[in-house]
């Protein structure tokens, strides 16, 4: 679920930003090439898969295949963290947060 709302939150992003390493002339630009360069497209890909490994887990309740899941959710949300910060100060909060 947090996934999407920072998928919809980077689509979103429309405000022009100065100084950017990333090219595009306006920050949802530079948030995309971000995404694409960093590879964070991908670290959303793999935190996705986890988390609904980890819903469907919760629905069988198996504890211990549980626990293994959200340990693999807390270091792959700790590795897709090496891809901050973003252009867009806001959402590099938003996303550190998550």
């Amino acid at each position: 679920m947090r996934g999407r709302g920072a998928l919809v939150l980077v689509a979103g992003v429309v405000l022009v930003a100065c100084g950017s390493p990333y090219p595009g002339k306006t920050l949802g630009d530079q948030v995309h090439s971000w995404a694409s360069t960093t590879g964070f497209t991908g670290s959303l890909a793999t935190l996705r898969g986890d988390a609904g490994h980890v819903d469907t887990l919760a629905r069988q309740h198996d504890p211990k295949a549980l626990r293994t899941a959200c340990d693999a959710l807390v270091d792959d949300a700790l590795s897709a963290n090496q891809n901050l910060p973003t252009p867009d100060s806001v959402l590099t909060k938003i996303l550190a947060g998550a």
